[in-house]
């Protein structure tokens, strides 16, 4: 792997970054690399932190530490690899030959791919090379991470482009990719509703519905159900129909659908009514996914407007279900949205105190989020030594330390605000659905590099 991806990287060496060596080497044990969640974590954090700043070779270093790389490790290398170098187009241009050697890992691979499909969406300079290798990896399926990259790639790139998905060349590509194996599935099940975001397609609809039915994946199912949110998004008066059809169903996964199609139509409005639905179905369902996804939509319909449902929070801070304090975390976070917040802060500090492991990973997660890509201050210096005590306590579990770790590469991320901007979406739209694919982490891992969409 290493002497594959060294001829590449040499080119474009830059001094080290002895502020990140130092940081990690201090972090971390020898031990910490063989879990997975952490080695995960790790190569992700490392790219955020490192975030167009061309430095490879602390990167390189680090990796030399993994004794085995997994598919998806692999997956994330090649997406931190291209989040430090995204704008540096001497590096991308080696790349575009790089992609043609079959020896290459397809996982890393994959990764890239991924990550050019969020950096560059709807810019048309880099669109025209790009596409065409997303269709040529797509025609010629062979690995299933790689494909996955490409998919969702190909799928950001051309998303709201497409009129007619039944006259779409992209369109047919990706269906076509689409087979019996998990991967594939979810990345061909959430590109439909990247490419048609907020286009209320009734053929898509009727389309995503029967492989609802059809699927016998759960995390399928799931992805199915977030891209049917994509297309109402923004679209309230259609979501309202199909909510009140939705949320009555016996069927929990047609009752959280209705919950996500609602929360991506009335983002950002501060509808109160829609709030008032959600915490009646919060107080009367069963289901913890409906309850989890339930609190996390208050803070998208308030997003940026903390001060509004700050007491709704504050009372479910310290509700009996950790799935409901597991939403509060990521609520709190969205309705602070851009502003910095001392409640909101310290109400995450205190879930960072959760009985639950799981909770205090959201909540690490979430503290880091408020300080993402913001400029130093005295509150952002006095979160990272909070959570630099915390991740050197022995006795934290590996679940929060992925919390820790992702939370303070979010603070620590030296990139500055990436320059290139959605032609058909604002930036408070892209920051909303970023979100809102990030946290769907929970089920399904790779979504985490959506942050940066």
């Amino acid at each position: 792997f290493f002497f594959l991806v060294d001829p590449v990287l040499k080119k474009l060496e830059r001094p080290y970054l002895n502020k990140i060596k130092l940081l990690w080497k201090n972090f971390y044990q020898e031990k910490d690399f063989s879990d997975f969640l952490l080695k995960t974590s790790t190569v992700y954090a490392l790219g955020i932190i490192s975030k167009n700043t061309n430095h490879n070779s602390f990167f390189i270093e680090f990796l030399s530490k993994f004794d085995k790389i997994s598919g998806w490790v692999k997956f994330f290398v090649g997406n931190s690899l291209f989040m430090i170098n995204f704008r540096n187009w001497n590096y991308l241009k080696p790349f575009l030959n790089f992609f043609e050697n079959n020896l290459i890992s397809p996982q890393i691979k994959g990764g890239i791919y991924f990550g050019i499909g969020i950096e560059f969406k709807n810019t048309y300079s880099f669109e025209k090379i790009f596409i065409k290798k997303f269709q040529s990896v797509l025609s010629n399926h062979k690995d299933s991470i790689l494909s996955y990259g490409a998919t969702l790639g190909l799928s950001l790139c051309v998303m709201k482009k497409i009129r007619d998905p039944k006259k779409s060349f992209s369109f047919g590509l990706i269906k076509s990719a689409l087979s019996s194996d998990l991967i594939s599935g979810i990345s061909v099940a959430l590109s439909i509703g990247l490419m048609f975001l907020g286009s209320f397609s009734i053929f898509l609809l009727k389309k995503l519905s029967t492989l609802i039915h059809e699927t016998e994946h759960e995390k399928i199912e799931k992805t199915l159900v977030i891209s049917m949110a994509l297309l109402f998004f923004k679209k309230k008066e259609q979501s309202e129909i199909i909510f009140n059809k939705f949320f009555r169903e016996k069927d929990p996964i047609l009752r959280y659908s209705s919950i996500l199609i609602q929360t991506l139509a009335f983002a950002g409005t501060e509808n109160f009514e829609i709030v008032r639905k959600f915490l009646k179905i919060l107080a009367n369902d069963s289901n913890n996914d409906v309850k989890k996804a339930s609190v996390i939509g208050i803070g998208f319909i308030f997003y940026s407007k903390f001060e509004i449902v700050k007491n709704i929070f504050k009372q479910l801070i310290g509700n009996y279900n950790p799935f409901i304090r597991y939403g509060v975390c990521f609520g709190i976070v969205l309705s602070i949205g851009e502003k910095k917040h001392k409640d909101g802060v310290e109400f995450l500090k205190k879930l960072t105190e959760d009985p639950v492991d799981f909770v205090r990973s959201a909540a690490f997660i979430s503290l880091g989020m408020i300080f993402f890509q913001q400029n130093d201050g005295y509150e952002k210096i006095k979160i990272k030594k909070f959570l630099k005590e915390k991740l050197k306590n022995k006795n934290t579990s590996n679940f929060s330390r992925f919390g820790i770790i992702i939370g303070y590469s979010f603070v620590e991320c030296l990139g500055k605000k990436k320059k290139f901007r959605n032609k058909n979406i604002n930036y408070r739209e892209e920051k909303i659905l970023g979100s809102f694919l990030f946290i769907q982490h929970w089920s399904w891992l790779p979504f985490l590099p959506f942050i940066l969409l």
